[in-house]
């Protein structure tokens, strides 16, 4: 078996972030400081990804990712970040539905889409994070921006959900000529 696919098993079958860390570089015969400068991170991330002290965001799960040679989703797994219900065969057609609906927005309703997606990875995050830290006995002390969106995250989904709703209606009526109004 290759290095390759002895750590695409690896990232299968660890454990947590840590391990697969750990044992990834020792397979690459490199030390954890030293693979995450060559995974264009800085030198202090794999090691606190070892140590449990900070997560990846998404963009540091794809460069581990890219440089681990495994899909971002198992290093988001490996961290205990659960980011999507949706299975990777699901994405494809995924894909071209939201592609689709997009392409039929303008550059405010996109970004618009963009921000509160945002909102809803952030309380998930939260959320994570927070049981987390109630399980190891510390007091969860987020900002007031955290508490904000915390304590209307309810508003927030109701509200994703109704631009999602109205752009899909603009969608049909687009395909029926009937967008904008005469």
């Amino acid at each position: 078996m290759t290095v390759q696919e002895e750590i695409g098993r690896l990232a299968d079958e660890a454990e947590d972030l840590s391990e697969f860390i750990r044992k990834a570089c020792a397979l690459l015969g490199k030390g954890v400081t030293r693979a995450s400068m060559e995974a264009g991170l800085s030198r202090n991330t794999f090691s606190s990804w070892v140590k449990g002290g900070r997560r990846p965001s998404a963009h540091s799960a794809w460069r581990a990712a890219r440089y681990f040679g495994v899909r971002e989703d198992q290093i988001l797994r490996l961290a205990g970040i659960e980011f999507s219900a949706i299975r990777p065969d699901q994405l494809e057609d995924l894909a071209e539905d939201v592609h689709r609906i997009l392409a039929s927005l303008d550059e405010e309703e996109v970004q618009m889409w963009i921000d509160y997606g945002d909102l809803l990875v952030l309380g998930r995050q939260r959320r994570m994070m927070e049981e987390r830290w109630r399980r190891s006995g510390v007091k969860w002390k987020g900002s007031e921006t955290e508490k904000f969106v915390n304590e209307h995250e309810d508003f927030f989904r109701w509200l994703l959900w109704l631009i999602i709703g109205g752009l899909v209606v603009r969608f049909v009526l687009e395909g029926f000529g009937l967008w904008p109004w005469p």
